[in-house]
């Protein structure tokens, strides 16, 4: 076995224990029915399911929002904060072009992706870097990946081994996309799949080194150093897992050995927990006892039946006759039948699931979190359970943000680096931005990337309970576009448009815009009746009149003292629009 095959396989040895709990929490979220028995009651609820369902939901960014953090400068000149503003909507927009652009692999959005995974393993795997066609960030699947960490938190990751495997077709276009040695890839019926072993590693003096084996013996790419890279271009990490350090069959907690316990073989086992982990026992439980309450109710149902004859001849010759409708049976005088009294259902059994249901949602999210019986519930306790939403997400939700600062600014300082590299993927405005920043020799610049989880109707109890405690209290127009409408994008343009609409609907709107099309009107048929067009022309002064209180443009047709055409106008339309029948003295 090549070197780099030997590396990847020892890594691979340390981490078993964690791909086995990764097949039980795959079962708890397939809803795998483990208690299935033929002819027979069983129960799986879909607690995992839907407690997977609703974290992903929540911690989707909505929206996400960049802000460029500069350790060396407090104040910055307009063009340098236009830049700075460039490039915070410049992340935005690769994000979420990345994000849908996912859905063209046949596969959910970016984000549904990787939080999916991070919440069903406890794990992330994101590789990223950047690409002359486009920055580049993916996910992969965790089990593939195996890590080794330093102590020192500055060094972060020192070697990773990735296993996978794809068919032979994509591996051709992947190797060569790669640019490694098709060589060693052969045909498509001596290899219909093909296994890549790659390893990254970092050396004393920094640099960073990559090889990758096709698993047996044959190598695509040799070990050897990655140019310009200063770390492994790939973030894995886990979180929510237990307080355990120590390397294999040796974890220590407060100095105690627990490997005797009944736990994993391992600390890295347990180094990253899904979100169903809490829970995962009590989901045994609970479907435990609703499957032996169903199974007692049909049994209670379906009574067990005995016949008493003295003769030898059976009264029920098929036992189905019980339960049909109208059933007729001849007995003797010493003959009978009857039903075998059982023990009733035990009350407690009912209140042995309410208490795993409580136990089911303290580990997990509270019923109201889905909408259920929420009118019933106070703020203060909506309050609460917000609370408790955002505990149990709190974990996930730093290593989502770190992910992508972390990748943005790897991105941020390459193309600040080389931007003549990346001119194909940026825009002018972009690009100005990018030397405007430049010349500003800024010594420490980063990406922080940050969302809010929002529980759905939780801002609403609030508004009301501060509006309750302090019934001046407000909220300013963008801040409430902000809480209840994240997806617009810019609050103020759509206040702007609201005023524009209110103002359209105004009754003065209205007119202006019936002067205007009056005034059109009469410029058109000009030539061809112009006493029309003058009388046009007479009603637009005289609405322009009636709003502004001052006389309109000087009309060519001589009026009266109203100032309307007498001899044009109809009477009954100078009455209409403030005319009279006399003259200005009011005589007939």
């Amino acid at each position: 076995m090549s070197q780099v095959g030997t590396e990847v396989t020892k890594l691979q040895r340390n981490y078993s224990s964690r791909n086995s709990i990764f097949a039980a929490n795959f079962e708890l979220l397939a809803l795998i029915d483990k208690l299935k028995q033929e002819g027979m009651e069983s129960f799986v609820g879909n607690d995992p399911k839907t407690l997977w369902s609703m974290a992903n939901f929540l911690l989707q960014p909505k929206p996400l929002v960049h802000r460029l953090a500069i350790a060396d400068r407090t104040s910055f000149s307009p063009d340098e904060s236009a830049a700075i503003l460039v490039l915070e909507n410049l992340f935005t927009r690769i994000w979420e072009r990345r994000n849908i652009q996912n859905l063209k692999r046949g596969s959910d959005t970016y984000f549904w992706t990787l939080i999916g995974r991070l919440l069903a393993t406890g794990w992330y795997a994101v590789p990223f870097g950047m690409r002359a066609d486009r920055f580049f960030v993916d996910v992969l699947e965790p089990e593939t990946v195996f890590p080794e960490f330093s102590d020192d938190e500055e060094e972060g990751m020192i070697s990773l081994g990735r296993v996978w495997s794809m068919p032979w077709r994509n591996a051709v276009r992947f190797i060569k996309r790669q640019q490694w040695d098709e060589k060693e890839l052969g045909t498509e019926k001596q290899s219909p799949t093909v296994t890549f072993k790659q390893l990254w590693r970092t050396t004393v003096d920094g640099a960073v080194e990559m090889g990758v084996d096709s698993g047996n013996n044959k190598m695509f790419r040799r070990i050897a150093v990655e140019p310009g890279l200063t770390g492994i271009p790939l973030l894995v990490g886990a979180v929510a897992g237990l307080p355990v350090s120590g390397q294999r069959h040796s974890m220590q907690f407060g100095g105690h050995d627990l490997s005797k316990m009944n736990l994993p073989r391992d600390a890295k086992a347990v180094m990253g927990m899904s979100i169903m982990s809490t829970n995962e026992a009590i989901y045994d439980s609970f479907n435990r006892n609703v499957t032996f309450l169903m199974q007692l109710m049909r049994d209670t149902a379906n009574p067990k039946t005995f016949e008493k004859t003295s003769g030898n001849k059976r009264i029920v010759e098929d036992a189905e006759a019980w339960f049909k409708r109208g059933a007729h049976f001849r007995m003797g005088l010493q003959d009978d039948l009857g039903i075998i009294q059982l023990p009733g259902i035990p009350v407690e059994i009912q209140q042995t699931l309410i208490l795993m249901r409580n136990m089911v949602q303290r580990g997990g999210f509270n019923d109201a979190t889905f909408g259920t019986a929420v009118e019933g519930l106070s703020s203060i306790l909506l309050a609460q359970t917000s609370e408790s939403a955002q505990q149990n997400l709190a974990t996930y939700h730093t290593a989502i943000q770190f992910v992508v600062a972390h990748v943005s600014t790897q991105w941020l300082r390459e193309i600040m680096a080389s931007p003549r590299r990346y001119r194909a993927i940026l825009t002018e405005i972009e690009q100005t931005a990018i030397e405007v920043l430049n010349q500003a020799k800024l010594k420490e610049i980063s990406v922080n990337s940050l969302y809010s989880i929002r529980i759905p109707g939780d801002v609403a109890q609030r508004v009301n309970l501060a509006k309750f405690a302090s019934p001046t209290w407000e909220l300013s127009p963008e801040t409430a576009f902000d809480f209840f409408f994240p997806e617009v994008a810019d609050g103020k343009v759509e206040i702007e448009r609201v005023a524009q609409s209110r103002a359209k609907q105004d009754p003065v709107f209205a007119a202006a815009k019936v002067i205007d099309a009056l005034r059109v009107a009469a410029a058109e048929i000009e030539g061809t009746n112009a006493d029309l067009a003058r009388l046009y022309r007479s009603i637009a002064d005289l609405r322009l009149k009636q709003i502004t209180g001052q006389p309109g443009p000087t009309s060519p047709v001589s009026t009266n003292g109203t100032g309307v055409a007498g001899n044009v106008i109809p009477s009954a339309v100078q009455e209409e629009f403030g005319g009279t029948r006399g003259d200005r003295n009011g005589n007939a």
